[in-house]
């Protein structure tokens, strides 16, 4: 079985999971900013590290959604 995973949102690679043989947990390495507050967290399922990668996606639209829309206020 391969200690390496790749977690994609959206047809984007947004981070792998390498195995730690010592916890027998996976952890995260994340591959671009919006999922750096996930860089280093283990889980024990890659399912679970994915899961959390699709909330932070969910998070960084909101956020960019408000952000443009204080901006057209801003105007």
């Amino acid at each position: 079985m391969s200690s390496l995973h790749t977690i994609e949102i959206d047809g984007d690679l947004v981070g792998i999971l390498t195995r730690d043989h010592t916890s027998r947990a996976f952890r995260f390495h994340s591959g671009i900013a919006p999922y750096d507050l996930l860089d280093g967290s283990s889980f024990h399922k890659p399912q679970e590290a994915h899961d959390a990668a699709v909330r932070m996606s969910r998070v960084a639209r909101r956020v960019k959604t408000t952000d443009s829309s204080f901006e057209r206020i801003a105007r």
